[in-house]
């Protein structure tokens, strides 16, 4: 077998499946961007922490209130919320 074919197709054959998963992490990554803007007062929510919490307050640009009790309101930047 010619080897100067062999390498285009081994090259291609260990770039295919890098450039596949680099388009779904841009795509979750674009679904999680959407998600952290779309909040609203009431969503439940989990941060990248593991806390779970309620939007108390969305109306700032780069944080969320959270209420994480009863009374209890803390902020958190909008990047934090994970679901």
């Amino acid at each position: 077998m010619d080897f100067s074919l062999l390498l285009p197709l081994f090259l291609l054959v260990l770039f295919i499946p890098i450039l596949l998963s680099g388009r779904k992490q841009r795509k979750q990554l674009v679904e999680m961007q959407e998600m952290q803007r779309a909040l609203e007062e009431g969503d439940v929510v989990v941060t990248t922490s593991g806390l779970r919490g309620i939007v108390a307050d969305a109306s700032f640009e780069d944080t969320v209130d959270l209420e994480i009790a009863d009374g209890v309101v803390t902020t958190w930047v909008r990047a934090a919320v994970r679901e």
